[in-house]
């Protein structure tokens, strides 16, 4: 539980200090990223 308390109070800590707004953005996102993935079942054989 270490783990998640840590994860938790970094979360509040965020919030607290309002750090997210650096990432806020509008309907159009300034960065662009294409998320590429592959559904082919054969693939798992390969593994």
């Amino acid at each position: 539980m270490k783990l998640l308390d840590e994860i938790l109070s970094y979360n509040e800590n965020f919030v607290e200090n309002r750090e997210y707004e650096k990432f806020q953005t509008d309907k159009f996102p300034y960065k662009r990223l294409v998320i590429l993935s592959c559904k082919d079942t054969r693939l798992v054989e390969l593994l």
